[in-house]
């Protein structure tokens, strides 16, 4: 509460007496502390003449007093280099030191100066991030900021600091060239010939590549940047974000590259770190990098033939029109049909028209025959993309992956009763009985044991017993889920890693039902698994509206599955189809 002799708030007069009004308040305050909003815009009104009073309660004890000061001195615009030192201290002073998140950092981007601008790079350099009030001081410096962070990076061999230690510099010039739009080729040339010095360090040159791109377009950097990367492949993967950044047409090189290394490894297992993204918005392509691209239409992953089909509708690859008509009539996976689909609309092709035609009619997902139907006819009359794609949208078709994604009818579950399933072949969690026979060290103990100072174990939910053994799931969110085999003559193994929400024998296959929603993400999954000689082979098998949230067994052998406030129904020899619920719907 505010002291009882406090004058009324909003009518303090001169700095002290309005200090005197900023409440005390012991429990942990967030932001900017709490005090009459005009309390506060009449100290901000005073301007430089608060800063030492406002220093003096920015060191106090009590955490509410100790906030409002701090947030006050950080919108003091008319300060000066003088200044440098009573802000240092009301920094170091601050119970937000240690990650950077005082307020009074901001100040710093006014008084400028080689001090300030000094102690903003040590102290980027101390937490190792931008995403914090020591970045916004940066933004406050604009290019004024840049000597400073050049300054830093001048990492010689006894300096003895690792990449880690630069990512805030780094992060600051993406800022400057990102949300600024500073372009300075005198800077950049001033990163050159840090680059080129023998004596700094191979981490402080890598950060240092990176950041040419987000300060320059000039194409005579670009080439540098490139014919430096030729002659030192270490620096390939920085320069190749530069020249991404820069949008220059030499980073298809690097992407050509990292193509075909992942071909020859035999295809990655997900999408991680492959350019297709990158290579849709760089556009047209040579004849050589779009051959590769169209190679990863055969990859065994699901997630790279969908990034793979849509990068080569983007970059306009026409040679890969026949492959990518393959994947449009796919039952298992309505993401690939739907890639393949819109490759082809961007790529007008014509040629096409029967299997999207196809799709439109028989496809089980109705969504996707939408999709189809509005391409076909959009093919038929000619009309122009840009009535339907825009090139903003390139990053949007690549990171929100359920693209189309749709909540099936609602679904009232007593229309679909559960076949009972004996216990003796499965089992389920309850609170009062947890499957702890199954239980297993939790897996990331195993990769990262900074993780796990308790050794920790994992209690699954589901059981299924599978050709003499058993197979135990688990789904923990957004931190990972897995499947376990647990044979009676041997310890527990991984053999897939999902989120598991449950697993069906039938016949001489199990089926997991796997899936997510979380954030902006909504995948859900079935694999078949097959017991073989060599041990289990697990391929998916068909892909989910989005990630199951229940499921059980009907009398006839098929598998109910709840998809948000729908459903639908799988068997391994019809395929899937949506559940036949209420004529309501509903989309996501």
């Amino acid at each position: 509460m505010m002291m009882s002799h406090a004058v009324r708030a909003g009518q303090c007069q001169g700095i002290e007496q309005c200090i005197a009004q900023i409440p005390y308040i012991q429990e942990n305050v967030r932001g900017r502390g709490k005090v009459d909003k005009s309390v506060r815009e009449r100290l901000r009104a005073y301007g430089r003449e608060a800063l030492l009073p406002l220093a003096q309660v920015a060191q106090e004890s009590n955490p509410n007093r100790q906030a409002v000061a701090d947030s006050l001195i950080a919108q003091i615009q008319d300060l000066q280099e003088e200044d440098f030192e009573v802000i240092q201290s009301v920094i170091k002073h601050n119970r937000s030191y240690e990650l950077g998140g005082v307020w009074s950092y901001r100040a710093l981007g006014y008084v400028g100066g080689k001090k300030a601008g000094t102690f903003l790079v040590n102290e980027l350099k101390r937490v190792q991030t931008a995403s914090n009030q020591i970045g916004a001081a940066f933004m406050r410096l604009g290019v004024d900021g840049i000597p400073f962070l050049i300054e830093g990076l001048r990492c010689f061999d006894s300096c003895k600091e690792d990449e880690e230690t630069f990512d805030g510099i780094g992060e600051v010039f993406y800022m400057l060239g990102n949300e600024l739009n500073i372009v300075d080729a005198k800077y950049a040339k001033q990163l050159i010939k840090l680059i080129k010095n023998d004596k700094v360090t191979d981490a402080a040159k890598h950060v240092a590549m990176s950041a040419i791109g987000d300060i320059t377009q000039d194409p005579k950097i670009a080439q540098w940047v490139y014919d430096y990367a030729i002659a030192h492949p270490k620096f390939v993967d920085s320069a190749t974000e530069s020249l991404q950044t820069m949008k220059s047409p030499l980073v298809e090189y690097f992407y050509l590259a990292q193509l075909s290394k992942e071909i020859e490894a035999g295809f990655p297992s997900s999408v991680y770190q492959l350019p297709f993204s990158d290579l849709a918005r760089l556009g047209k392509v040579s004849e050589k990098t779009g051959s590769k691209v169209v190679a990863f239409l055969q990859a065994p992953s699901w997630e790279v033939r969908v990034e793979a089909a849509l990068s080569l509708g983007y970059i306009g690859y026409h040679q890969g029109i026949s492959e990518l008509i393959t994947l449009v009539d796919n039952p298992y996976d309505w993401r690939q049909s739907y890639a393949g689909i819109k490759a082809l609309h961007l790529l007008s092709a014509k040629s096409a028209l029967t299997a999207i035609e196809r799709v439109a009619q028989t496809h089980w997902y109705a969504p996707l025959r939408q999709y189809a139907h509005e391409v076909v006819t959009a093919l038929n009359l000619d009309t122009p993309l840009s009535a339907s794609y825009q090139k903003q949208d390139i990053s949007e078709d690549f990171l929100r992956l359920m693209a189309l994604a749709q909540v099936p009818p609602i679904c009232h579950t007593h229309f679909f009763e559960k076949e009972l399933e004996s216990i003796e072949v499965k089992k389920y969690a309850t609170k009062t009985q947890p499957l702890a026979e199954y239980s297993y060290p939790e897996p990331v103990c195993a990769y990262e044991p900074e993780f796990c100072e308790v050794p920790r174990n994992i209690v699954p939910t589901v059981a299924a017993k599978f050709q003499g053994q058993w197979l135990a799931g688990d789904s923990r969110g957004e931190f990972g889920g897995e499947l376990m085999s647990f044979a009676t003559d041997s310890k527990a193994h991984i053999i897939l890693k999902e989120n598991i929400e449950d697993v069906y024998v039938i016949g001489d296959y199990a089926y997991a039902i796997t899936g997510l929603a979380h954030g902006v993400s909504n995948l859900g999954m079935i694999f078949k698994i097959q017991m073989t000689k060599q041990g289990f082979v697990i391929v998916p098998f068909y892909r989910l509206p989005g990630a199951p949230n229940a499921s059980w067994k009907l009398n006839d052998g098929a598998i109910f599955i709840k998809v948000g406030a729908g459903a639908v129904i799988f068997h391994p020899e019809t395929g899937l189809k949506v559940a036949d619920c209420d004529e309501q719907s509903v989309q996501l």
